[in-house]
């Protein structure tokens, strides 16, 4: 119990656990709409739920490429969220770091604090940026299909 508890202290198990859960998120990404089709042959229910969440998607994506002001909106929000993520994937990266950077004379600051750092904060921060990484991805990926029906609409070409 030990040497797992000496590897989580470890900032280069975490790194590498950051590396491994992107991989994971992208591989999930692709795959996810993929077992989303494939899936409702083998459930009545997840068929209906799956049914109905497209037909709400395509109700977005059609209500923001009607109206430029927010189509600009939800872009300004998906930005937000990207921005939001990247700060804390930059929280989680450098949350390793806090231990190295406390004074270690300090009487106040003691043995609690690292374990909160190594054993509570970083996961949490990891956790919270892989939700955050999602949401802003599928935000993007709605706004995008906005856009690029709103440039069907309004006969904008293509930039190079």
């Amino acid at each position: 119990m030990d040497s797992i508890a000496n590897y989580l202290k470890d900032p280069g198990w975490w790194f590498s656990a950051f590396f491994v859960a992107i991989i994971a998120s992208v591989i999930a990404g692709f795959l996810k709409d993929r077992i989303e089709r494939h899936l409702p042959n083998l459930s009545t229910r997840f068929s209906a739920w799956r049914s109905v969440r497209a037909m709400e998607r395509a109700a977005l994506i059609k209500a923001l490429s009607d109206n430029p002001s927010l189509l600009t909106t939800a872009y300004i929000r998906a930005v937000m969220g990207v921005v939001l993520y990247v700060l804390t994937l930059l929280l989680f990266l450098m949350a390793s770091l806090f231990d190295e950077l406390r004074p270690h004379t300090s009487a106040v600051l003691g043995a609690d604090e690292k374990f909160i750092v190594s054993n509570i904060l970083i996961p949490f921060v990891g956790g919270l940026a892989v939700i955050q990484g999602y949401r802003a991805s599928a935000r993007i990926s709605v706004v995008d299909k906005a856009w690029g029906e709103f440039k069907m609409k309004h006969d904008i070409p293509s930039m190079p």
